[in-house]
């Protein structure tokens, strides 16, 4: 493995993060609320899981392909689709609330932080809305498509571009800050934590990035893609590659902690708690990870890939296949609890309402079960 370090950004940066880290945990800013439930990304869902399917709430039709992972507040699921329309859907009813028209395709999820809402396009916008109306608060427009979600973090919104960079735009007004270049293009959804921004790109490299001045704290290769998600806990981050590989990087050296090799490509997104970890694998499998030390503790076998995160609530674990199936797993043994079959291949990861889990697939469909 390689590390490679800028020393003088690193110092000025870990003494710039550790005053802001301060500052930011005496402060009360708003939280995020996520495609993956927090800003950390741990794919922790604070609900009572579905322990038997009972049935099929509702499901919407949209004109396009979903994507994006539903993003829930306020018993409302803020979604995508390649129809170019972004939707508020009731989840009592199963009806927009509102809908937004963008000039194109919509595949990544949203954020949502107080009353705002925002996403990017793959015309290169990303779009600040009102929650309660859908109303235009406003644009920007990047170089390239954004297939991200955004991050929150210090009143600034933090995205990724298939122009490989990473923008920091601020919250309110929708300005640059500042911006920051890769190697090649980014799939990667950014997280921000106490003053840093960690996301992969195209270029086989996992980033650690100053939040308030755009300098590259670390950078930590890989020898495949990262179109993965960063998730973080205790001190570590979390990423997949295509090299196969599952790594846990420190986030106050940048260095390798431990890694885990699976079968093929890793684009899922880990979902963590204190216990352990799950990660898909285009090899078909979900591993259950001891996170201690450092191996399986289970695998469920799919027949398809997955690329879509798993979700953790309670004692069960979620996750989508594009074999069309949503799981239902027990976290105990792995074994499974009930199974779900969509009418076209699942890219969207399940996100988890009040008794309720919302889902997107490639056959145009907002699913609500129950």
């Amino acid at each position: 493995m390689e590390f490679k370090t800028k020393l003088k950004h690193l110092s000025l940066g870990l003494t710039s993060t550790l005053i802001l880290g301060s500052l930011i945990g005496c402060s009360s800013a708003p939280d995020a609320v996520t495609f993956r439930s927090d800003a950390l990304h741990s794919g922790v869902f604070h609900q009572k899981p579905l322990e038997e399917l009972q049935k099929l709430r509702w499901k919407f039709k949209t004109e396009g392909a979903i994507h994006a992972t539903p993003t829930i507040e306020n018993n409302i699921a803020y979604v995508g689709s390649h129809d170019h329309f972004f939707y508020a859907m009731d989840l009592d009813t199963g009806m927009p609330k509102w809908k937004f028209k963008a000039d194109d395709k919509i595949s990544g999820s949203a954020t949502l932080v107080e009353t705002s809402v925002y996403f990017g396009s793959h015309d290169g916008k990303l779009h600040a809305l009102d929650t309660l109306n859908g109303q235009t608060r406003w644009s920007f427009t990047a170089n390239g498509q954004i297939r991200t979600a955004p991050a929150y973090g210090d009143g600034n919104i933090y995205v990724t571009a298939t122009d490989g960079l990473l923008y920091a735009i601020e919250a309110k007004s929708g300005n640059e800050r500042w911006r920051f270049k890769t190697g090649a293009s980014i799939y990667s959804s950014p997280l921000a934590h106490n003053g840093i921004i960690y996301f992969g790109s195209n270029d086989k490299h996992l980033y650690a990035v100053n939040a308030q001045t755009g300098q590259e704290l670390w950078r930590f290769k890989t020898t495949g893609i990262i179109a993965s998600s960063p998730a973080l806990h205790n001190e570590t981050v979390y990423i997949g590659s295509d090299d196969k590989h599952l790594y846990a990087v420190n986030i106050n050296t940048g260095q390798e902690a431990w890694k885990l090799q699976t079968q093929a490509a890793v684009s899922s997104s880990a979902a963590v708690n204190d216990e352990r970890l799950y990660i898909g694998s285009k090899d078909g499998r979900l591993y259950a990870i001891n996170t201690e030390r450092h191996q399986p503790v289970w695998k469920y076998k799919t027949n398809d890939w997955i690329t879509s995160s798993p979700s953790i609530v309670d004692d069960m674990v979620f996750f989508t296949g594009q074999n069309n199936m949503l799981y239902a797993i027990a976290i105990g043994n792995g074994g499974l609890k009930w199974k779900f079959k969509a009418s076209g291949p699942i890219q969207s990861s399940p996100a988890m309402g009040k008794k309720v889990i919302v889902f997107g697939a490639n056959d145009g469909y907002i699913y609500a079960l129950e």
